[in-house]
């Protein structure tokens, strides 16, 4: 993504950019997962309970087709190859996504919605587990640390050496990243330190 880009989409108040590492299609087939547990209640009204009717809706799944979109979008295009400073180590690629604020609201309240009281126990917890993290994801605060590496990673840029500055940010980017989609993931840490 180039700097003119990321200005414009920080500027643009509906919109915001997201950075997605590359997990082999992980976050599309979570967004799918999701897709069809809410399409299962949008289509079947007597499931949602009074509380979350409001939330569970056609808007809410379209939002998510949109996320789910522009994530497949971002999965599909060349990226750039994060490397670090001596240049022995590949890091995990990271894709800019452009998503829409009002969609990441929606899917949030659709994600809370399902988690209070649609299906049984078993299908809560894990629906709670993975929309949150898919939520936490594409929400992770576009702060100092992923701005430069939007300029740094443009997208399709082959093989890029990390400055000392880049690198710090990425390694900070990528601790929250663990934190959100990795949890109790022991071999993910060894795959962001380098590959």
């Amino acid at each position: 993504m180039d700097k003119d880009l990321v200005d414009r989409l920080r500027e643009h108040a509906d919109r915001r950019p997201a950075a997605v590492p590359d997990t082999d299609g992980e976050v599309r087939a979570a967004l799918d997962r999701l897709d069809e547990l809410l399409g299962a209640v949008v289509d079947d009204d007597s499931r949602g309970s009074p509380s979350s009717a409001g939330q569970l809706t056609p808007a809410a799944r379209q939002a998510l087709w949109r996320l789910s979109r522009a994530v497949s979008e971002a999965e599909r295009a060349p990226v750039a190859q994060p490397v670090a400073p001596d240049g022995r180590y590949e890091f995990v690629p990271l894709a800019w996504v452009a998503v829409e604020r009002a969609d990441l609201v929606a899917v949030g309240l659709a994600v809370q919605a399902l988690g209070r009281g649609v299906g049984d126990d078993d299908d809560e917890d894990v629906t709670d587990a993975e929309a949150a993290r898919l939520h936490g994801l594409l929400s992770l605060p576009w702060d100092d640390d992923v701005a430069l590496l939007a300029g740094v990673l443009a997208a399709g840029a082959g093989r890029v050496v990390l400055d000392e500055a880049a690198h710090q940010a990425y390694q900070r980017v990528v601790k929250r990243i663990l934190g959100i989609w990795h949890v109790g993931d022991a071999l993910a840490p060894l795959l962001y330190r380098g590959r």
